[in-house]
């Protein structure tokens, strides 16, 4: 089964982001109905048990999510930062692998490594983020990822729901590597951005079934 992998961290060394633990819990109950694949939680991630588990799912592996503290350079893990040179490198070994989330602060600058290393699609931050905002964008894009929506469609779905509540922002909110240079200084008018490595993989979907998954809420 395809699978795919969450791992979430509060790191050792970083302020404690409370809403992480509710983070991994909603994306459990957003895939646990998805019969087609498999989801393999890492609540609590060290640097060595990410690469046993990478490992172990070179063939299978779909999408990677992280969520905690991070920057431009690295993720930040339960034992240690993972430098963003050796997690390319890990990366690269995987063909099946279409999205990388990196669901912390400033990970734009570790974009354009991960495109170039043929990853189709990487969702970024910006800037700093909140960590309950960071919680919710992550629940509204695989809540409507797992529904059936393009990955284009559930981007603009979650960023959309967003602004409900925080209203609009300014910016390119998709970038696309074959037609713009990735600006390495931090862009801070849009706190999220699907970078791409061409247009085809926006309308990539987990399957063609539409599954029926519980809908959430802003609450």
């Amino acid at each position: 089964l395809p699978v795919i992998l969450t791992a979430f961290a509060n790191s050792y060394d970083a302020a404690y982001l409370a809403h992480l633990e509710q983070e991994h819990d909603r994306l459990q109950q957003i895939m646990a109905p998805l019969s087609y694949l498999r989801h393999v939680p890492l609540p609590s991630a060290k640097t060595g048990q990410l690469v046993s588990t990478l490992t172990q799912y070179q063939q299978e592996l779909l999408i990677f999510h992280f969520g905690g503290h991070a920057d431009g350079e690295q993720l930040q893990f339960r034992d240690a930062g993972g430098q963003v040179a050796g997690l390319v490198e890990q990366f690269g070994l995987h063909p099946q692998l279409k999205l990388l989330f990196l669901n912390g602060c400033n990970t734009q600058g570790q974009v354009r490594q991960y495109l170039e290393t043929s990853i189709p699609a990487v969702i970024a931050t910006t800037c700093s983020v909140e960590d309950g905002q960071a919680r919710l964008f992550s629940e509204l894009f695989y809540n409507a990822l797992a529904t059936g929506h393009t990955l284009q469609e559930a981007f603009t779905r979650a960023k959309g729901a967003m602004k409900l509540v925080d209203g609009a922002v300014q910016g390119e909110e998709i970038v696309n590597l074959r037609d713009a240079r990735l600006r390495q200084d931090q862009e801070t008018e849009v706190p999220w951005r699907l970078y791409v490595a061409g247009d085809e993989v926006l309308d990539w979907k987990l399957t063609h079934e539409k599954k029926s998954t519980q809908l959430l809420s802003l609450d």
